[in-house]
C-alpha cells in the first residue's frame, strides 16, 4: 500500500503546476521529501489502528489529495481520484469472492460475524457474534425470519420454529456478544435471514432531543442470511435480458434445489467489444424455484454470455 502512495506522490510531483527558479525548485522537493514522511507516519498509525487495507488507502489518498504542501491541478486532482476509485473498486471486488463470508461485517463500529451462515440439513445449533468498537453503548434486538422470493420479491415471515437467545442485548464499548440458536430440522430446505436492528438507547435518545443537539441520530440495519440447503453449482440457473419501460434487466431463474450467491457479473458478447458491466444490486441471491432481476446500468452493446461467480468458482453462460 505505502509503495502505490508513493506511486501517486511520484505521478503528483512530476504533473504539479511549474514554479520558476531554482530556489522555488529545491523547495518543491523539499516539501515533496516532507509529505512522504508524513504519509510513512500515517500509514504505520493506521496500521496501529488495524483499518482494513482499503480503508487505509481512502484515508491517506483523502490526506494526500485535500491537504499538505503539494499544489495539484484539478485536473491532476480528478484523474488521481477516479485511478485510486477503480483501485479500491477492484481490490473489494477481489475480496468478495474469496473471503466476505468468513470475514467480520463492520458498519458504524458494529461488527458481525460471520456474515454468512451455513447450518446442518438436520438442524442443530448455530452462533453469530456482534461486537461493538464504539466508544459510546449500542442496544440490539435481534429478528429470525424464514426467507422466500416470488414474483421476484424476497417475502420474509416470522421463524416461529427457532429458538434463539437473546433478543435483545446491550453492547458495551470493546464488547462482544454470542446469539445462539437451535435450528429445526428442516430436510435440507430451510433458509432465513437475522435481522439485527440498532435501537435508540435511553441515553441516545435523551441526546437527540436535547437543544444541543441539532443533528440526527442514524439507527442501522445489519441482516445475515442463513442456509440449510446446498450452494447451486450454476447447471440449473437460465439468464435471461429482459427490457420493460426502457430499462434493461438482467433475470436470473433458478430451476434447482440449491440457493445461488451471484457476483462479479460481466456481459459480453461474440465480438468481444468493450464496455463494462455495472447492475444494482451487485450481489445477486436466488434462491430455490425464483427468478430475480438486477438493473443493467451499463454493458457491451448487444452481448450474447454472461459469466460470474459463485463462491470462488467462475462460470459461463449463454443469454437468452
Amino acid at each position: 500500500m505505502l509503495r502505490t502512495l508513493h506511486l501517486v506522490i511520484s505521478y503528483i510531483q512530476k504533473q504539479t503546476t511549474p514554479q520558476c527558479g531554482a530556489t522555488a525548485q529545491t523547495e518543491t522537493q523539499y516539501r515533496v521529501r516532507a509529505h512522504q514522511k508524513r504519509l510513512q507516519f500515517m500509514v504505520r498509525r493506521r496500521a496501529d489502528q488495524q483499518l482494513p487495507e482499503f480503508t487505509q488507502i481512502a484515508l491517506l489518498s483523502q490526506s494526500l489529495i485535500n491537504s499538505g504542501p503539494i499544489k495539484v491541478s484539478n485536473r491532476i486532482r480528478k484523474r488521481v481520484i477516479w485511478g485510486l476509485r477503480e483501485m479500491l473498486k477492484s481490490f473489494f471486488l477481489g475480496l468478495l469472492g474469496v473471503c466476505l463470508a468468513a470475514a467480520p461485517s463492520l458498519a458504524n463500529g458494529i461488527s458481525i460475524s460471520p456474515i454468512l451462515l451455513t447450518v446442518s440439513e438436520s438442524g442443530g445449533p448455530a452462533s453469530l457474534k456482534v461486537g461493538s468498537s464504539r466508544e459510546s453503548k449500542a442496544l440490539i434486538q435481534v429478528r429470525i425470519f424464514n426467507w422466500s422470493q416470488e414474483d421476484g420479491a424476497d417475502v420474509m415471515t416470522e421463524a416461529t420454529d427457532l429458538r434463539f437467545a437473546p433478543e435483545f442485548f446491550e453492547l458495551d464499548p470493546g464488547e462482544e456478544k454470542t446469539i445462539r440458536m437451535r435450528v429445526p430440522d428442516t430436510n435440507g430446505e430451510g433458509i432465513w435471514r437475522i435481522v439485527l436492528d440498532e435501537l435508540p438507547s435511553p441515553d441516545q435518545v435523551e441526546s437527540t432531543f436535547s437543544e444541543d443537539n441539532a443533528g440526527m441520530n442514524m439507527r442501522l440495519r445489519y441482516v445475515v442470511s442463513m442456509f440449510a440447503s446446498d450452494v447451486s453449482n450454476g447447471d440449473d440457473l437460465v439468464f435471461n435480458l429482459t427490457e420493460a419501460e426502457g430499462s434493461k434487466k438482467l433475470s436470473v431463474t433458478n430451476n434447482g434445489s440449491a440457493y445461488a450467491r451471484i457476483f462479479d457479473v460481466e456481459l459480453e458478447n461474440a465480438a468481444q467489444e468493450a464496455g463494462e458491466t455495472a447492475l444494482r444490486p451487485q450481489l445477486i441471491y436466488v434462491l430455490p424455484g425464483a427468478t430475480i432481476s438486477a438493473d443493467i446500468l451499463s454493458a457491451p452493446a448487444t452481448p450474447d454470455t454472461v459469466s460470474y461467480k459463485i463462491g470462488e468458482d467462475s462460470f459461463t453462460a449463454p443469454l437468452k
